[in-house]
């Protein structure tokens, strides 16, 4: 018995610093690879303004193709493509729906119109190993492509030039992977290790500067289990032409998990939910107006 129970200790004890053993978080991918992200985004806001409530809900979907083309110096460069795109919201009476899997999506709208000729088009992402997106290549350029295919006045095109901005931008496709991936930290980590990563996001044309805090739950021979939370600060000044406002965020939670590739670095699973409680104040001449918002986004992202 007493050979068992020392035998049996000093197996669990090997077990533990085997687990215990840290590994690297690197993007490690090679030329040639292809993934497909699968992406699921649900915003709702409620306004409360001069009497009325408002409940917005802007469902999104979309099909995200990368290509891995080259590596130079750890920087991977990744050809993207959005395969396939779905969207449908209704704001103070209007509404606006897109689904690229329909013959003629929504022709009568000239943002639907545009936004078909963007589907699997392709652009430059270059992404570093540590998770950073370093640049964007060639986006302007396949937007201008879709905008020339219409005869939109000056005055037009610049309206959805604002209107794709939301969409279909550089800082929005930023904003998109950081979503659903991670910034790794320098140092090799163990279960337990934590970091921080500070980053600025848009989020209805607002900016927002975010601070992550991750933890690594587990790690398996073939994946990491990452948990974030997330706060945002947002008390900035949005103001346009006359009008004066002021955007102030009173509570805010995100909370987020990761499935990681520990092979390749990619983010297998991305599940996140975050809340915010803001109020926008407008002054124009000698009238001050305060709009309480909330708003929430939950967001879910497969890969493979």
């Amino acid at each position: 018995m007493k050979k068992l129970s020392f035998f049996t200790i000093a197996t669990l004890f090997a077990m533990g610093c085997m687990a215990q053993k840290p590994v690297e978080l690197r993007m490690s991918l090679q030329k040639g690879q292809v993934f497909k992200q699968e992406m699921q985004m649900n915003m709702k806001i409620k306004v409360e303004t001069q009497g009325m409530k408002i409940d917005t809900e802007m469902p999104f979907e979309a099909l995200i193709s990368y290509k891995v083309t080259n590596n130079k110096n750890k920087n991977f460069i990744l050809k993207v493509s959005y395969d396939a795109m779905k969207m449908k919201f209704n704001l103070t009476g209007m509404d606006f729906s897109f689904d690229s899997s329909e013959a003629k999506p929504n022709a009568d709208n000239p943002v639907a119109d545009v936004l078909s000729g963007l589907i699997g088009k392709h652009f430059l992402m270059t992404v570093n190993e540590l998770g950073n997106v370093v640049k964007i290549e060639g986006l302007d350029k396949i937007l201008n492509a879709a905008l020339d295919k219409k005869q939109f006045t000056k005055e037009q095109r610049k309206q959805m030039q604002v209107a794709l901005a939301g969409i279909f931008s550089e800082d929005k496709i930023r904003d998109n992977f950081s979503s659903s991936s991670l910034v790794f930290p320098k140092a090799p980590v163990t279960k337990g290790y934590s970091w921080k990563s500070d980053e600025e996001q848009e989020l209805q044309g607002i900016k927002m500067n975010v601070s992550n805090t991750y933890i690594i739950e587990n790690i398996t021979p073939e994946n990491v289990l990452v948990s974030c939370e997330s706060t945002f600060k947002m008390n900035g000044d949005i103001s346009k032409g006359e009008k004066n406002t002021k955007v102030y965020v009173n509570d805010s939670k995100s909370t987020s998990s990761y499935i990681v590739d520990l092979k390749t670095g990619w983010t297998k699973d991305t599940k996140s939910m975050m809340s915010l409680v803001m109020k926008i104040v407008i002054q124009q001449n000698d009238t001050e107006m305060t709009v309480p918002m909330e708003m929430s986004v939950d967001i879910y992202v497969k890969s493979y």
